[in-house]
């Protein structure tokens, strides 16, 4: 899940946009940071169709960001943006196979962290030893 959110995973959610311009007009950080204002961020939602074809050619091999999370529904919008559309997948070919599916070309991502982009564009060299946050979070 880390290499889907990259990092947004550092992004600061704040519930509403008043309150996102109130943090930035009184100097609130002293470095400088990415506020999601839960209220106004949009993510673009999946169709029902790509949903059931892609259940239906990987499956079970692939699901999509949202269906692996838990969140309070206050910040739906926000999940929804940063996991919406991604699809995580058990196995290389797999991702390659849905991200560059012209029916698909969503983002997609191997169990190892492998990230394939209908763009063109391949991540990989994902590591535990580099990618620890989530798990240090759970850890305290």
């Amino acid at each position: 899940m880390e290499a889907i959110a990259g990092n947004k995973l550092y992004h600061i959610v704040v519930d509403n946009d008043v309150a996102c311009s109130l943090l930035l007009k009184h100097n609130s950080f002293r470095y400088r940071v990415n506020l999601i204002p839960n209220n106004k961020i949009e993510a673009k939602e999946v169709k029902k169709e790509i949903v059931d074809y892609v259940r239906n050619v990987t499956r079970g091999k692939a699901k999509f960001g949202l269906e692996l999370i838990k969140f309070h529904i206050h910040v739906e919008a926000t999940m929804k943006y940063i996991f919406g559309k991604v699809i995580v997948c058990e196995d290389t070919e797999t991702a390659k196979k849905l991200a560059f599916d012209p029916y698909v070309k969503m983002k997609t991502v191997t169990l190892d962290g492998d990230i394939y982009d209908p763009n063109g564009v391949l991540e990989g060299g994902y590591s535990q030893e580099i990618y620890g946050v989530l798990k240090k979070v759970k850890e305290i």
